[in-house]
């Protein structure tokens, strides 16, 4: 079977329930030098972008390990899509790409100084959709501990940042807004630090 007919098939099957095992074959071939290697990048892409929660998840993963393991230029393309990701949908979207930003952290924490920032687009974007969505809160400082930890894509954004502390606590400093230090304690505390 050429490698041509293997990333179709392996499309459809990432929109299956063998989603995983397809996500990490498009993305092992995303690797690759090969023609077909920017057909699997897109279709990888796509699945973030328009998939269901499963979907988007396999496929963030699958572009975490992609970024984690090519050196800074796949780092950098990885991030470019999930800032991209995080403007064009909601929460589902975004507990997709925080967990594959989680996932690049612990592969390569070396890596933080350039994730952290793009935790703080997901954090501003996820308290912007429950501002829009409250009744009663015109801005994030006064949202409700329980309107913010309800929402598990932003306990996610602040799991996950309290794990980069590890590697870049003045990163981490600098998106933590005011507004969001009693959430982000709460987080650590929520960790045991």
């Amino acid at each position: 079977m050429s490698l041509d007919l293997v990333v179709s098939e392996l499309a459809e099957q990432l929109w299956s329930e063998e989603s995983f095992p397809a996500a990490n074959s498009l993305q092992a071939i995303a690797a690759t030098d090969t023609e077909e290697s920017s057909r699997a990048w897109n279709v990888l892409v796509e699945a973030l972008m328009e998939g269901g929660l499963d979907v988007s998840l396999k496929s963030s993963q699958a572009l975490a390990y992609y970024g984690a393991s090519g050196g800074e230029d796949r780092l950098d393309e990885v991030l470019q899509v999930y800032r991209r990701a995080l403007e064009s949908r909601g929460e589902e979207t975004r507990f997709a790409v925080v967990d594959g930003l989680r996932m690049i952290l612990q592969l390569d924490p070396g890596a933080t100084e350039k994730v952290v920032p793009v935790l703080g687009e997901a954090l501003e974007h996820g308290f912007g959709e429950l501002v829009e969505k409250s009744e009663e809160a015109g801005s994030v400082a006064e949202l409700s501990r329980r309107d913010v930890w309800s929402d598990r894509s932003l306990r996610d954004v602040f799991n996950t940042l309290v794990e980069a502390t590890d590697h870049d606590v003045e990163g981490v400093k600098q998106v933590i807004g005011d507004d969001e230090v009693a959430f982000f304690i709460d987080a650590c505390f929520d960790k045991g630090r």
